[in-house]
């Protein structure tokens, strides 16, 4: 028979002792509370490739509220019943979009090419007199 967790609330964070063992909020979120009362957010899982079963650090409590722990891993859950890893998933997508992003120089070049474009047309309207 299945174990009965007792989901986490932000009133029984604040009372939890350091232990060794993670606190389970269920859905592959747990709480792992440090001797300095430092709180961390872990996101236990499988890899859907390598089958291994890892832990993630996701984020210190209070900076990151136990709403925003389960909306992470609720994103983190749909990826993985994809098949993909979570974490090498959003580092492929940083990538990308640091490929997506021009540069100073590219936004300038497009500036003066545009610029140019303009005064061309302006030049051919009035015969070249301003």
């Amino acid at each position: 028979m299945a174990k009965f967790i007792k989901p986490l609330t932000e009133t029984r964070i604040k009372l939890l002792k350091p232990k060794q063992t993670p606190y389970s909020d269920g859905n592959n979120l747990y709480l792992h509370v440090y001797n300095a009362n430092k709180k961390t957010f872990l996101f236990w899982y499988t890899d859907p490739i390598s089958k291994k079963r890892l832990k993630r650090k996701i984020g210190e409590h209070p900076d990151l509220s136990l709403e925003e722990a389960r909306e992470t891993t609720r994103r983190y859950n749909k990826l993985i019943s994809k098949g993909l890893d979570p974490f090498q998933y959003l580092a492929d997508q940083a990538k990308e979009e640091e490929k997506q992003k021009i540069t100073l120089y590219e936004f300038a070049q497009i500036w003066k090419d545009t610029k140019i474009g303009i005064v061309d047309k302006i030049v051919a309207k009035t015969g070249g007199n301003p």
